[in-house]
């Protein structure tokens, strides 16, 4: 519209009031599916019947929409306005429906809600942030490694959690044998079928693991409903370290978890 003053003669509501309403995003997303760069944008809405536009702007510094410029656009969205059962006197954002991947942003007043999608490629984006950082300071300790190594192989990315895992044990400098390294290794191996050195990683590892580790090995073979090689885990952990709340702990859930209720009671 027309507001009388400016260089726009076709602008859109600013989405607020006075200054830009301004919405910031520290990575690249994606708007209802259309991509959008990481920068700080102005938010416009151009309003119809039961629908608006939801225009995002490179000029977030002015005030109002008075020298709106359709050249500045860096993204318009179509998005379907949703009537509100309660008024709501004061405009309002809300984040709601939020995944580890994205979140609906919904502008909310009077009786009217205008909702849009914010959507990020969590795996690339994070296992990319990866990559940085292990060229940085945290790439020197094996932690790291191990850390990154374990979400590539979460997230099918055996190719790098191939060469993290690796470096985590024989990196020069930084490179450590111990139960976690061994064992993130192990389950790569397991992952790209080779069980055989799989295997004998696992062994190594569980045998110079600590007594927490080996509980926390034990009950993570529970979570992955191996309860008979979390029972042999559990009982490993209370011979090598007899009488300890930890193990009993232990023994009480890996019976309990192959149905020997006796026995979980007993210990």
């Amino acid at each position: 519209m027309d507001l009388g003053f400016g260089s726009s003669k076709n602008a859109p509501w600013r989405a607020g009031a006075n200054e830009n309403t301004t919405i910031t995003f520290s990575t690249n997303v994606y708007i209802d599916q259309q991509p959008l760069s990481a920068g700080t944008y102005a938010l416009f809405a151009a309003m119809g019947e039961g629908t608006a536009t939801l225009i995002f702007s490179k000029n977030s510094t002015s005030w109002g929409s008075f020298f709106y410029d359709p050249k500045e656009d860096a993204l318009r969205v179509n998005v379907k306005t949703l009537p509100l059962s309660n008024s709501v006197e004061r405009l309002k954002y809300e984040f709601m429906d939020e995944t580890d991947t994205s979140a609906v942003v919904a502008l909310q007043w009077e009786k009217l809600k205008i909702p849009f999608t914010v959507s990020v490629d969590f795996a690339k984006q994070q296992l990319e942030s990866f990559r940085n950082e292990l060229r940085s300071s945290k790439g020197f300790k094996s932690e790291a490694w191990v850390q990154a190594a374990q979400f590539a192989a979460d997230h099918n990315d055996l190719n790098d959690a191939d060469t993290w895992s690796d470096f985590a044990i024989n990196g020069k400098f930084i490179g450590e044998t111990n139960f976690r390294t061994l064992t993130t290794r192990a389950m790569i191996l397991q992952k790209k079928g080779d069980l055989k050195g799989a295997d004998q990683l696992y062994k190594e590892a569980l045998s110079m693991a600590t007594m927490i580790e080996l509980h926390q090995y034990g009950r993570k073979l529970i979570t992955e409903k191996k309860y008979a090689e979390a029972l042999e885990v559990f009982k490993m952990n209370a011979t090598k370290n007899p009488g300890q709340f930890t193990t009993y702990a232990g023994l009480m859930r890996g019976y309990a978890a192959i149905g020997d209720n006796k026995n979980a009671l007993k210990n």
